[in-house]
């Protein structure tokens, strides 16, 4: 664990083991419906709220492949100048997430005044940030980002508020691991439902609309059509190349239960 603070003495004890309990009870009822990552961390930050204080709140993804970090919501509280939101950046431009993802151990600062030379960290001081604690996001030894805690000033009994938020952060990293799980199965359906549309509206060579007959043959032909379309069994066109299989088989599928379906 990593620390820069002076633990002050003589702070009485807020979080017990039934606290810590009810805390993390009540963080999972808050944000077990969200359905999108401003939802939850909307719930999220408005249920800490209620238990502590905290000038700013916010989330960092990390992708280990490109090393970049970005933003999983926009920050709830104070919002430091130069430091965009939706942008993603190189893990170096955040010294503070980078030594809790590089170290997978919390990070902790009671005078942020004294680290200015820390990339990212002279912004938090003149926004008056003063304290920062950061929690790396773990689950199944898979490092998702990092959640971060800012005060204006040092918080008091910060060992057990280390604690409560390390607790926290594993509840909050299994949330932002199925968020993130179910954005992109949603995105995934809805590609495959774009495709499936276009496919759909744009994949016919012929349209049933535009063929015009007249003869007794054709009209056998179509009662055909009808009779087999009726039926949900496999079959087989056989002609010479360019007698109209691959229409006829459109015919077919336009006219059967499985319309609304792709051909196949």
């Amino acid at each position: 664990m990593v620390y820069a603070y002076e633990e002050k003495t003589g702070s009485v004890s807020r979080w017990s083991s039934e606290t810590r309990y009810r805390i993390l009870l009540e963080l999972n009822n808050a944000i077990v419906t969200c359905k999108s990552r401003e939802d939850l961390f909307t719930a999220l930050s408005k249920e800490l709220q209620r238990h502590f204080l905290y000038d700013r709140l916010c989330i960092m993804l990390y992708d280990d492949k490109l090393h970049t970090i970005t933003y999983f919501a926009a920050a709830d509280g104070i919002q430091p100048s130069g430091i965009v939101a939706r942008k993603s950046r190189p893990l170096a431009d955040g010294a503070i997430a980078r030594m809790a993802i590089q170290s997978k151990q919390p990070v902790i600062f009671d005078d942020l005044t004294r680290y200015t030379d820390l990339s990212s960290v002279g912004e938090l001081v003149k926004a008056g940030l003063k304290s920062t604690m950061v929690f790396p996001m773990i689950v199944r030894d898979q490092l998702l980002g990092t959640i971060h805690f800012s005060f204006r000033s040092a918080p008091d009994g910060v060992t057990e508020l280390t604690e409560l938020l390390q607790a926290l952060s594993l509840q909050i990293a299994i949330a932002v691991e199925n968020m993130m799980a179910y954005t992109s199965l949603k995105n995934s359906n809805q590609h495959l439902l774009e495709e499936k549309q276009y496919l759909l509206t744009h994949g016919r060579e012929y349209q049933s609309t535009d063929f015009f007959f007249a003869s007794s043959q054709m009209n056998r032909i179509m009662e055909i059509v009808d009779q087999v379309a009726a039926t949900d069994e496999t079959i087989l066109i056989t002609g010479e190349t360019g007698t109209g299989k691959d229409f006829l088989s459109r015919l077919i599928h336009d006219r059967s239960e499985r319309r609304d379906n792709l051909f196949v």
